[in-house]
Order: structure tokens, then sequence, then C-alpha cells
């Protein structure tokens, strides 16, 4: 069964077309084909002609009928096709990307946070050996040498382990 055309619904998905939001674009183009399809008519029939040609819809469809119409009609249909497909490509490509980024932001946070965890929990420990006053002088001096190393970012994962090491044994 044919369904009427709502004009107001037509223009206001042809504004749709011109979003910043891609998933807007694709869904009005698709709501568009969908409710010509339904309505029996074409792009042909639709558009307005130009001076001289005839606006009645039956007339256009009389010469649609006996002229080689179907052939622009099939360019339209190609052009819209192509539309949907690139708006299509562009949706996945944004999707696509926008996963990537998530990942790679929730990756980069979480090597973040072990990095500043290692680091906190280092700092922690030589703080706790320096507090014992029986330490030696040497084995302060070269805690503070990592203190420093650490605000430098030369301190290496090997580094934090040999801290980890060296309070374990202190602290027994």
């Amino acid at each position: 069964m044919k369904e009427p055309l709502n004009r107001s619904e037509i223009i206001r998905l042809l504004k749709n077309l011109g979003s910043d939001q891609d998933d807007a674009v694709l869904s009005a183009a698709r709501d568009l084909n969908q409710q010509i399809t339904a309505s029996g008519l074409d792009w042909g029939e639709l558009l307005i002609p130009e001076e001289g040609q005839s606006s009645d819809v039956s007339e256009v469809k009389e010469e649609k009928d006996s002229s080689d119409n179907d052939v622009a009609d099939d360019v339209v249909d190609d052009v819209v096709d192509d539309v949907v497909d690139d708006v299509v490509d562009d949706v996945v490509d944004d999707v696509v990307d926008d996963v990537v980024d998530d990942v790679v932001d929730d990756v980069v946070d979480d090597v973040v946070d072990d990095v500043v965890d290692d680091v906190d929990f280092t700092l922690s420990l030589i703080e706790k050996i320096l507090s014992n006053s029986d330490r030696s002088d040497a084995l302060r001096e070269e805690l503070e040498d990592y203190k420093n190393d650490i605000s430098n970012g030369d301190f290496t994962d090997d580094d934090h382990k040999y801290v980890r090491a060296l309070f374990d044994r202190l602290s027994k």
C-alpha cells in the first residue's frame, strides 16, 4: 500500500542531512529513502521541474513513463546510494576511531596510574628506611640519590624492585 508523503516531515529530514552529527545524517537519509519508497514515488517525481515544465505529479509521471527518465532516476538512486554509503563509512570510521581512542586512553591511564603508584610506594619505602636513625651515612646518601633519580624520571622498574627488596631485607 502506498503511503502519502508528509511534506513537513520530508523537509525536516532534508534539513537533517546538513547536520554535523554523522549518525543524524545517516538516519535522515535512510528515513527519506524509506518514505519515498513507501509513497510509490521516486526522486524525479518529487523534484520541482524547471521553468516551462509541468509541476503536476501525474504529468511528470506520464512524461517519465514515455521518456528516458529511468536513466535520470538511476543516476539519482546511484547518487543517493553513494551518499548513504559515504555517510555509513564515515560513521563507522568515527565509531572505530572513538573506540580505539578510548582503549588507548584507558591503557595510558592504567600505565600512568601504575607508574604513579610505583613511585609513591617506592618513595614511602625510602622514607621508612631513612626514618631509622641507625642507617649508615652511605645508605642515606644512596637513598637520597634515588629520590633525586625518581624526581628526574631516571628510576627504572629494576630500581623500584631493588628498593622493595632492600626494605624487606632491612625490615627483618
